[in-house]
């Protein structure tokens, strides 16, 4: 799974680079020279023709087009895998497809979506009227505004390499009664680098932002009077729009780029907003969450305690080792080797001695919240066992109920078993009778005298 997400965002993102050199050679390039013609248009001189396919053009469509075709197989993988590891963790049947289990829907709207892409040929434009002027829009520039949404491909990056969301985080969030996936895994980095991540967001919103919105102003610029040709501006007017400055100096015309700075303005918002809210609603965990949090913060420091301890064996055997074969070595080298067993020594105990007083000497509110935390999984418990027992009472009693119920139909069945019994006894007795020879009077024989 991890290779297949890496090659296909790896993919996915390269074809959105070079769409984008692709795009801003297909544009061409216009010199404005600042006179008027007689018809009250701004005059200018043709440096490279616009919306006209070169073989540089045709070339990068067709790389570009066989990119969207492998990734479309490597998104097909990525859904045929997840399948397959459901069935071996037993979330979904063995015998469950990926229309049955209603992930085909998903997997088929993917794969259209990257499958979007300009082929070679496709040159045509929209003219259109807006704000009393001319706008030309190419299908090439709109392509590639919405081949910028493959950057969704690094999620599933995040998903597959933190931490938080393999096998052993998910077997401590099971013990601990809550779900592990990337929910989880989202909260838990938050709580641990919450800078990092919305930072990261936030950059990567601003490159995304920024081009798509440069792009949807470029063609009317001349009419805005705002030099969109340069990619800064955009990307400027992109964090001003998001942090809701607004200084006024850039800012979108076109209906395209009004609606694509009204969703930077409320994404923009939201970041913002959680780069302060991360600290406290965001990153706050559940009691079940909370305990698998600082279980695998445990099993953690309690794994690096054995690596220090592992360096000091190290360390010792190294030492005893040189000196052993160097009898008559030097001070110095002697020290030096000593003097590395001593450091990581001190280091295991230093860490070990940290490791004891963090479980000894918590503040109160921590022990408050543990104390808490057993209450609460106590409930839990109790809950269920409850929920077990009420189902279990259920249980008998429908096993009583079924009980007398074939205690009746057995008994049913004796009788009738008993008139059977009876009916063949009598036709027996009849068959006995009418097989029986008819009892025949011996002759009188009358005297005669």
């Amino acid at each position: 799974m991890k290779v297949n997400d890496v090659t296909a965002m790896f993919l996915g993102l390269s074809s959105v680079l070079l769409a984008f050199f692709e795009t801003e050679d297909f544009y061409g390039e216009l010199h404005w020279t600042g006179d008027i013609d007689a018809n009250g248009e701004q005059m200018y001189t043709v440096v490279k023709t616009q919306y006209e396919e070169k073989p540089f053009n045709t070339g990068m469509r067709l790389v570009i087009g066989l990119s969207s075709v492998v990734l479309v197989g490597l998104i097909y993988n990525h859904y045929r895998i997840m399948l397959e590891l459901n069935k071996a963790k037993q979330k979904v049947d063995s015998y469950d497809t990926l229309r049955s289990t209603g992930m085909i829907w998903w997997m088929l709207l993917e794969c259209a979506y990257c499958m979007v892409h300009t082929p070679p040929g496709l040159n045509f434009t929209f003219s259109f009227g807006q704000l009393g002027y001319e706008m030309t829009y190419s299908y090439d520039e709109l392509v590639f505004i919405a081949m910028l949404g493959r950057i969704y491909l690094i999620w599933r990056i995040f998903a597959n390499y933190s931490s938080w969301n393999d096998e052993r985080a998910e077997e401590i969030c099971n013990s601990c009664l809550c779900e592990s996936g990337v929910s989880f895994a989202l909260k838990a980095e938050l709580k641990e680098r919450p800078y990092l991540v919305v930072g990261f967001v936030m950059t990567v919103s601003i490159f995304v932002y920024g081009v798509a919105l440069r792009n949807a102003e470029r063609p009317f610029m001349y009419h805005s009077k705002m030099d969109w040709d340069y990619v800064w501006n955009g990307l400027w007017c992109i964090i001003i729009t998001m942090a809701t400055v607004g200084y006024g100096d850039f800012y979108p015309s076109t209906h395209l780029g009004r609606m694509i700075g009204v969703l930077a303005c409320f994404w923009g918002t939201f970041l913002v907003s959680l780069m302060v809210v991360s600290l406290t609603i965001s990153s706050e965990f559940t009691p079940q969450e909370r305990k698998a949090f600082d279980k695998i913060k445990k099993d953690e420091a309690q794994e690096e305690l054995r690596v220090k301890a592992a360096n000091a064996i190290k360390f010792a055997l190294k030492a005893r080792i040189y000196l052993k074969n160097n009898p008559y070595v030097s001070d110095k080298k002697k020290a030096n080797y000593i003097n590395r067993f001593k450091s990581a020594m001190i280091n295991y105990r230093t860490h070990k001695r940290n490791l004891v007083a963090s479980e000894q000497d918590a503040p109160i509110e921590f022990i408050l919240a543990k104390l808490n935390d057993k209450v609460s999984n106590g409930l839990d418990r109790i809950k269920s066992d409850c929920h077990i027992y009420k189902t279990l009472l259920a249980r008998l009693e429908n096993a009583e109920s079924s009980q007398k119920k074939l205690e009746d139909d057995l008994n049913a069945l004796s009788e009738l078993n008993n008139s059977l019994l009876e009916k063949l006894k009598t036709m027996e007795l009849e068959d006995e009778a009418q097989q029986q020879p008819p009892v025949v009077s011996p002759p009188i024989y009358q005297s005669t005298q």
